[in-house]
């Protein structure tokens, strides 16, 4: 019989495929880069160039670069690339940071991310139902895309965040091992 943590749990298998949810987004993500300097580029010849500046650019641009960010915002969880201050959780073993990373995942990040996802949602069906718009330029496009994307960010966040929890989880009853 192989040790506990060569089997792959129903935790570790779940957010193993919550992790490469994750990851396929964060690659579609990570396509929005080019759009986004095309724009850029466009716009810069446009205004500097030709004298011409357009309507939609700038509007394109922050509703690129903001898709960008929050979609990429669960990769960056994925592998543990946010900002962390580990003073103290440098110092426990790998079942101690599973704990701490439990707790603070359980009772402030999922909660967090959970409200947030469900506002978000309302805030798209709303721009949606009402038929607004952005307002901010000439182009004036429909705002519920925009904030679908939103709520897509951090709905995949709240997923990447259960991943995480179900991470520490296995890690915490020696179905996972943690680096």
């Amino acid at each position: 019989m192989s040790p506990p943590h060569q089997r792959p749990g129903w935790l570790s298998s779940l957010a193993a495929r919550l992790d490469a949810l994750t990851l396929w987004v964060g690659v579609g993500a990570a396509l929005l880069f080019a759009p986004l300097v095309l724009v850029t580029v466009w716009e810069v010849i446009a205004r500097k160039i030709l004298g011409s500046p357009t309507s939609w650019s700038f509007e394109l641009g922050y509703m690129l670069t903001g898709a960008y960010f929050l979609l990429g915002g669960a990769v960056t969880l994925l592998r543990n690339e946010h900002v962390r201050i580990d003073l103290v959780y440098g110092a426990f073993g790998p079942r101690g940071r599973a704990a701490i990373d439990l707790a603070f995942l359980l009772v402030l990040f999922l909660p967090f991310c959970a409200l947030m996802s469900h506002a978000l949602w309302d805030y798209a069906a709303d721009a949606f139902a009402s038929g607004r718009t952005t307002g901010k330029s000439a182009w004036n496009p429909p705002a519920w895309p925009f904030r679908a994307v939103m709520f897509a960010g951090f709905a995949l966040l709240t997923l990447q965040v259960t991943a995480k929890i179900l991470h520490a989880l296995s890690v915490l009853t020696g179905s996972e091992e943690r680096s």
